[in-house]
């Protein structure tokens, strides 16, 4: 089973991971730069909402693609499982086999005794 592609994000990882390190450098920079009670955390909630949901859609994105290799790999894997129970089936070992067992065992009368 193989699930549906995952749409192309619109960061690449470089960048949201760059974005996310400068905003947290700013809050840490902010709260340490002002007084307890003069610091609003709202604009960095604001900002960082769409940066974390980005980052989240990376997460499930990668995910999916991790999925899909895995099952690309069993299909391959169930594949050469089948090729592998076919050459153990083939006819000319069972070829072999009545040859081999036609030398060691007693040959049989041709027409059964009456």
């Amino acid at each position: 089973m193989v699930a549906p592609s995952a749409q192309p994000h619109p960061y690449p990882a470089d960048t949201l991971i760059s974005l996310l390190r400068s905003l947290a450098d700013s809050l840490v920079d902010s709260r340490t730069n002002h007084p307890p009670d003069t610091f609003d955390p709202q604009p960095y909630l604001a900002q960082s909402a769409p940066l974390f949901a980005s980052l989240h859609g990376l997460n499930r994105a990668g995910l999916l693609a991790a999925k899909e290799c895995r099952a690309s790999s069993q299909d391959a894997r169930l594949e050469m499982d089948a090729a592998h129970l076919r050459l153990q089936v083939r006819p000319t070992h069972s070829l072999l086999f009545l040859r081999t067992c036609a030398l060691t065992l007693p040959s049989l009368p041709a027409e059964p005794p009456l």
